[in-house]
């Protein structure tokens, strides 16, 4: 079944220019409890497996830590995952995730504090002593950090991390990325939710993401989409926004903004249960 995302909260540390927000335009910023504890009790009836609080910057959420166990010992057969910039990861040391996915923009410090306000190193540091079965860097590849693609390699090598590289639609980069990852070794397609051209090296696995890979068009809702032709991932997970409304995708074509979260992800997962059951 897709996965979830919770946006638990809008508030972040930092300033991408590149962030995508989840797709969330309202105005609520945080998530209120019940709405966690209720998408996570339809995730456990329908058999959703994977479950990823996001935002902003879900450290920043009150007693992240807290909601976290919670979660985790009222529901021990969910994979529980998390997406940050590395600002708050020690608040989350202890907890026992499935995967943290750490997203940085330059190991050079300057350079990442202007857009994570996160010293690199710091948060690498504080990833590895996290408690979590997976661990991967999310670096979106500019011209700004083109040429850093062999030491975000090295890191991954020196920490045991997997990476992605997320590349726009339109970027010129994605050649010289697989030219790149092509000198240390063959690259195949692993095909999950969101299919990415992989390099194995040493047991960690090196992704690109980039739509002419990663995107998985659904027929009855991509095609018919005015905006599929420059879409980055198209379907990949239900999202679930701070207002307890849930959508398929980031340009929110499919929403639905009931007041109920468990009736809003029932209807969002019935659009495409035939597609990914």
């Amino acid at each position: 079944m897709l996965p979830m995302r919770l946006v638990i909260t809008t508030k972040c540390n930092g300033r991408c220019t590149f962030c995508h927000s989840e797709g969330y335009k309202g105005t609520i910023s945080e998530m209120n409890k019940n709405v966690i504890i209720e998408s996570f009790r339809f995730a456990a009836e329908k058999d959703i497996r994977h479950v990823t609080f996001t935002g902003g910057e879900p450290t920043l959420y009150e007693d992240i830590g807290i909601i976290i166990s919670e979660m985790r010992d009222k529901y021990p057969l969910l994979d529980i995952s998390i997406t940050s910039n590395g600002y708050g990861l020690e608040l989350i040391e202890e907890c026992d995730l499935f995967m943290i996915n750490l997203s940085i923009f330059s190991l050079k410090k300057e350079l990442n504090e202007t857009y994570q306000n996160v010293d690199p190193h710091m948060a690498l540091h504080r990833l590895d002593r996290c408690n979590a079965k997976k661990k991967v860097i999310n670096i979106y590849i500019s011209e700004l950090n083109i040429n850093e693609l062999d030491d975000f390699i090295h890191v991954a090598d020196k920490f045991g991390f997997g990476v992605d590289f997320l590349i726009d639609r339109n970027s010129s980069l994605l050649d010289v990325v697989k030219h790149k990852l092509g000198q240390y070794g063959e690259m195949e397609i692993h095909g999950d939710y969101t299919p990415k051209l992989c390099l194995n090296r040493k047991g960690i696995r090196i992704r690109i993401k980039h739509p002419e890979y990663s995107a998985r068009k659904l027929p009855h809702i991509c095609e018919t989409c005015d905006e599929s032709a420059m879409c980055f991932e198209y379907v990949c997970a239900v999202r679930v926004y701070p207002d307890s409304s849930t959508s398929l995708c980031l340009s929110n074509k499919y929403m639905y903004s009931d007041t109920d979260v468990y009736k809003n992800l029932q209807t969002a997962y019935s659009q495409i249960e035939d597609d990914y059951i």
